[in-house]
């Protein structure tokens, strides 16, 4: 599992191995978190032209696992996510400069780029306090640098 269940504020897990991710939606309860070996049962379906399984059982059925290493990429290739091909995986993102930023339903949408093209974060207001307003001022703004690293 590459993040534990209920660090979004929907019901999203991304499980990947060194060969492949795929993004679980309407994920029942359950107690995975980061690393886990895991197994899920559930139905292939399409999310935005991309191949997820939905509503998911998930059982851990192994000690954790060292995660796969998180490639650094472009903005312009994390905002397509490589045409697809990397879709549910974690990438990184390395001294890119806010262009802007907005609340969006209680979480941040900071838009970042390299020069390669724009890409829209998402800073989840569940997976971390300093994502949810009030925001500290002068820490995301224009011109800010920053190293992100996050799912596809």
């Amino acid at each position: 599992a590459a993040h534990g269940l209920g660090t979004f504020s929907d019901t999203l897990l991304h499980v990947a191995d060194s060969t492949a991710a795929i993004r679980a939606v309407r994920v029942r309860p359950s107690a995975v978190t980061v690393g886990d070996h895991v197994r899920l049962r559930g139905r292939v379906a399409l999310r935005d032209g991309q191949p997820v399984l939905d509503e998911v059982d998930v059982f851990a059925v192994g000690s954790p696992l060292s995660l796969p290493s998180a490639p650094v990429v472009t903005t312009s290739t994390a905002a397509s996510a490589a045409a697809g091909t990397l879709d549910a995986r974690v990438v990184r993102v390395v001294d890119v400069p806010v262009v802007d930023t907005q609340t969006v339903l209680g979480s941040l949408r900071v838009r970042v780029d390299d020069g390669s093209g724009v890409l829209v974060l998402l800073l989840d207001r569940t997976a971390d306090a300093a994502f949810r307003p009030p925001f500290v001022d002068g820490t995301w703004t224009a011109g800010r640098r920053f190293d992100a690293v996050g799912v596809l």
